[in-house]
């Protein structure tokens, strides 16, 4: 990585990741970085990095997200012309998503293990279950009614309806909530 470039790079699985990594940068007063969606999951983006049938560490994240089918054209045009030497930092955000069928323990450990560092290949950020449970915060909480944080609980077949639960229960993505 270049370590006089102030640029960083996030990768995102959706859109829900997008908005929620713009505002916590712009909450923290941190530089905005370049955020790019995969519109696909993290098991998608290992077979992504699979299909190159190389050692990961030949692969340069941009090439990679530039040749890839889910990228739009809008996200692909922020890496025009840039490698990850570019970028002091990249971020990897994605779902565990436990429940899908192409879920895979193998692969997510294959890349854990290789995007372990922001300043170099990258880290990868893994939002358990789901980004949408960032905002699975009773009202109660908020409100400072409630004196225990109860545990929120849910099976894996309960998951293909989880984003609806957050929606009904939790805070709604368009708030602002500030620490007090």
């Amino acid at each position: 990585m270049n370590s006089s470039s102030k640029q960083v790079l996030a990768v995102s699985e959706g859109h829900t990741e997008v908005r929620l990594l713009k505002r916590l940068f712009e909450e923290f007063n941190l530089l905005v970085p370049d955020i790019v969606s995969l519109n696909a999951n993290l098991y998608r983006f290992y077979l992504e990095y699979e299909s190159y049938e190389c050692d990961y560490s030949d692969l340069d994240i941009t090439a990679v997200l530039r040749s890839c089918s889910q990228v739009g054209t809008k996200d692909k045009e922020k890496l025009r012309g840039k490698s990850a030497t570019d970028f002091s930092d990249i971020f990897l955000v994605f779902d565990l998503d436990p429940h899908t069928p192409d879920f895979n323990e193998d692969a997510l450990r294959k890349l854990l293990s290789h995007f372990n560092d922001s300043s170099d290949v990258g880290k990868l950020y893994i939002n358990y279950p789901m980004a949408e449970s960032f905002y699975h915060v009773p009202h109660e909480v908020l409100d400072g009614t409630m004196r225990a944080f109860p545990p929120i609980r849910f099976t894996l077949r309960e998951l293909t309806a989880y984003k609806k639960r957050v929606n009904l229960e939790g805070i709604k993505q368009k708030q602002t909530v500030h620490a007090r």
